[in-house]
């Protein structure tokens, strides 16, 4: 694995430009989306800050997701591959564990999911009825 460009005029490290044999990696902080939670909120994202880790190579590019660590195996991450005909995308709630389910978008717009078997230390993603919430992320508390 090649050591990270950076951006030498701030220092910041960029996903932007890489060679065939680079790696490139962005440390970023994102907001936290509250509006759904917080109807009567003027801003619909803000504190806390959540880190993540964009890393691009050669084969594709992986979001680490709550980390500002690299290849930190215990970080939720999404791996996005170029597939002839589109994209894969393979969604890992287990840092370093297996795929719950693979999102494919085709280049002329079209979309599937395919769940990964139940086999691991991942646990079966649970598919929700449209309309329905998400008790974690939707509900007051």
């Amino acid at each position: 694995m090649k050591k990270a460009a950076s951006n030498e005029s701030n220092g910041a490290e960029s996903a932007v430009g890489a060679s065939d044999n680079d790696l490139r990696i962005l440390h970023a902080a994102l907001e936290t989306y509250w509006h759904s939670r917080r109807p009567d909120h003027h801003e619909e994202s803000g504190k806390p800050l959540a880190p993540v880790v964009v890393s691009a190579g050669p084969g594709g590019v992986c979001i680490e997701l709550g980390t500002d660590r690299f290849c930190d195996t215990r970080a939720p991450d999404v791996q996005i591959e170029r597939r002839p005909g589109g994209w894969a995308i393979f969604l890992h709630p287990l840092g370093g564990s297996d795929a719950c389910g693979v999102v494919y978008f085709t280049d002329d717009g079209r979309s599937y999911f395919q769940r990964e078997t139940d086999g691991g230390p991942t646990p079966a993603i649970e598919i929700v009825p449209t309309g329905d919430k998400v008790p974690e992320f939707d509900e007051e508390d």
